[in-house]
């Protein structure tokens, strides 16, 4: 990089500064709805082209650099050591998550924010597409955790299906980020708890429990258990491949009548 182009990117880096700046102040003093990017251009000193240069939208000029959790996740999962499960690294991203939040949640700074944020409609509905990113992205990190799983798993002969890989990985994004989100809008509506407190550490402790117990239902679902996937999520790549499980017997049943109905679909009696 030249010498000019680095004072430009320093240029534009404090020009954005300066956007981010003002805008929170306005949101927070006049309400998100009131505020038009017009006024925040005109209170930066610069074009409501050059905000928009900076930010598609007002909504993302409000979050922004305030939910580093939307890429996080993903990241976590793709950036995890050789000898680190995918699971083991999203658990530790969340639970890191929860401890931030709490701790964020007893500052002025965060007080502000969550007032904006609900007061404004559309800053909640902007927040939950946020959400929504989140989770199709590290579906896709799991996804590519799971394919490389596959691989290495090749004697395995249970859940050689990648659908199988895409199903799991789907429910973990979906139902662990669910858990957690609700778990902080709880925390949200309710008096922080002070930092460095037994408060805290029951929080942070209530979101391991959770977790736990998501983990262990994943099992049922993920092959730790002896189903479909071989648990390529909760793998290493200095793990042993499992052995497939011996299948019980099938239970001898008495013999049912069946009734056919008007539409030729059979019920058991």
């Amino acid at each position: 990089m030249s010498d000019l182009d680095g004072v430009r990117a320093q240029r534009k880096a404090q020009t954005r500064a300066r956007i981010l700046e003002v805008a929170r102040e306005l949101f927070e003093t006049c309400g998100f709805s009131a505020v038009t990017v017009a006024e925040v251009a005109s209170a930066a000193g610069v074009s409501v082209q050059t905000v928009f240069n900076h930010f598609a939208t007002k909504e993302e000029l409000f979050f922004a650099g305030r939910v580093p959790w939307v890429e996080g996740l993903a990241e976590a999962v793709r950036s995890r050591g050789r000898q680190r499960s995918a699971l083991t690294a999203l658990r530790s991203y969340l639970v890191d998550w929860v401890r931030a939040d709490i701790v964020a949640a007893a500052t002025e700074e965060h007080r502000r924010f969550v007032a904006t944020l609900e007061a404004a409609p559309a800053l909640r509905v902007y927040e939950r597409e946020l959400y929504h990113e989140a989770v199709t992205r590290l579906t896709k990190a799991l996804i590519e955790a799971g394919s490389q799983g596959w691989k290495e798993e090749s004697g395995c002969r249970r859940g050689r299906d990648p659908e199988d890989v895409s199903i799991i990985a789907s429910l973990t994004a979906s139902v662990w980020l669910a858990a957690i989100r609700a778990l902080l809008l709880d925390l949200r509506s309710a008096p922080p708890p002070a930092p460095g407190t037994a408060a805290v550490a029951a929080v942070v402790e209530l979101a391991e429990r959770i977790l736990d117990g998501l983990q262990n239902g994943l099992g049922i679902v993920s092959g730790e258990h002896g189903s479909t996937s071989c648990g390529v999520l909760t793998r290493t790549e200095s793990s042993e491949p499992l052995a497939a499980p011996r299948q019980p017997a099938p239970q001898q049943r008495p013999a049912r009548q069946m009734s056919l109905g008007s539409g030729g679909a059979g019920r058991l009696r």
